[in-house]
């Protein structure tokens, strides 16, 4: 027997994510998902901006909207440990983005970044939680560490509390 129960907005946690990333990525479906989250976050609610790899390049503008010093350092702590674990495996910079994205028109991995973080709209970041930690409600945009690979980044998502994942693809 299935039962709907009401509930306030404040209480939805909402994940977002990406794959196959091409220019519309960036210029249409994340900007899109960001408006989301910035009307979800205006009536209480959490937004979680994910795939930290995905940051590379972009951490700075992030870092920018962090509510403190501890979220601030924070998120170039993550994101200058999933770049040193690509330099450990022989990747740099211009090895990245993968060949899809590359035949979707992306040119470097910064250009990837720029439309992933589109996904966070324009709030204030609160904290980064690290992955699959719980999340609890109310909270307005945050981050978590997941990496960019869909289904892990997605499970730790869920396993943080989203009731709800958003995923664009270009």
């Amino acid at each position: 027997l299935l039962q709907k129960e009401e509930f306030p907005i404040s209480e939805l946690i909402v994940g977002t994510e990406c794959g196959g990333s091409d220019p519309t990525s960036g210029l249409a479906a994340n900007p899109a998902i960001g408006a989301m989250s910035d009307l979800l976050v205006a009536a209480g609610g959490t937004s979680i901006l994910s795939e930290t790899s995905e940051f590379i390049g972009a951490e700075h503008i992030l870092a920018r909207r962090a509510v403190n010093k501890e979220v601030h350092d924070r998120i170039y702590e993550i994101t200058a440990r999933f770049e040193k674990h690509f330099h450990l495996v022989g990747e740099v910079r211009e090895g990245n983005p993968s060949p899809g994205n590359k035949a979707g028109g992306l040119s470097c991995l910064e250009e990837k970044s720029l439309g992933c973080i589109h996904k966070g709209g324009h709030s204030p970041i609160q904290a980064v939680y690290d992955y699959a930690k719980q999340i609890q409600a109310k909270q307005g945009l945050v981050i978590m560490d997941t990496p960019g690979n869909d289904p892990s980044s997605v499970a730790g998502m869920v396993a943080g509390g989203a009731q709800i994942v958003v995923f664009s693809t270009g």
